[in-house]
């Protein structure tokens, strides 16, 4: 399962010809126990340690674990009802198909019960909750920023209109474009940023509250929200500067003899 080994070995295949069961702890366990290589454990022994990894979902922690060799004179480790097959992704269908068979070779009846299913699905709807949700904010947040485009489309698309007098008089007064598209965008870019300032921290405090959900919280890389920030400024810039370069462009003469 290319699950990494931290000290000692991993099982051999000469191993399950031992008398006694052989044990590959987690480092969780390791450090919990201060367990070290050789150590009995039962009627068993240590031979190697791996690292930490999680098959249950992240809202819980990893726990101290044991992966323990069943060999052929270890009658008192129960069977399991569970087992997890490693397989070539472009063989899988077949693969599945030989394991079916298997099964039923030497268990008969094992058709009414048992149940095969991919690892990466069965996570997968471990998360569902997560990923319906994730969804749905996507969904909020983009149909949040087509309203605010919308939004600074008609306030501009107004405000250019009623001072479309005031721009063909800066224009004759020789106003050069760049200079026009900065005076009507840096009002807006201003907005943006006390808009960021209030929006970041209530961004982080509702991240802050979902992460407790979670055995093990990360923190956001603050270029997140500078890129975030960096999206809605040119949006916001470039709608702007479209209508305003518009109005620039017409004739100054003729939008001074409009009413």
């Amino acid at each position: 399962m290319d699950i990494r080994i931290t000290e000692g070995r991993d099982f051999h295949e000469n191993d399950f010809k031992r008398e006694t069961p052989i044990f590959i702890f987690n480092e969780t366990a390791r450090k919990k126990y201060n367990l070290e290589i050789g150590e009995s454990v039962g009627n068993g022994s240590i031979v190697g340690f791996c690292e930490d990894f999680n098959f249950r979902p992240l809202h819980e922690q990893i726990d101290p674990m044991a992966l323990i060799l069943k060999t052929e004179d270890s009658k008192n480790i129960p069977l399991l009802n569970e087992m997890y097959v490693k397989v070539n992704d472009e063989n899988r269908d077949a693969t599945i198909r030989n394991i079916e068979k298997m099964l039923l070779t030497y268990s008969p009846g094992a058709v009414s019960f048992f149940n095969i299913e991919p690892m990466d699905k069965w996570v997968g709807n471990l998360y569902t909750k997560e990923k319906n949700m994730g969804s749905l904010i996507f969904l909020i947040s983009l149909l949040s920023i087509i309203i605010s485009i919308v939004g600074v489309f008609g306030l501009i698309l107004f405000e250019t209109r009623y001072r479309r007098k005031e721009i063909s008089v800066r224009r004759i007064m020789g106003a050069s474009t760049n200079d026009i598209l900065w005076m009507f965008n840096k009002k807006y870019m201003w907005i943006t940023v006390v808009c960021f300032i209030i929006a970041s921290p209530v961004a982080n405090y509702i991240f802050s509250n979902w992460q407790e959900n979670f055995a093990y919280n990360s923190s956001i890389n603050p270029m997140l929200y500078f890129s975030s920030f960096l999206i809605v400024l040119l949006i916001t810039v470039f709608t702007i500067s479209i209508q305003i370069y518009l109005a620039v462009i017409k004739n100054p003469v003729k939008s001074l003899g409009d009413n």
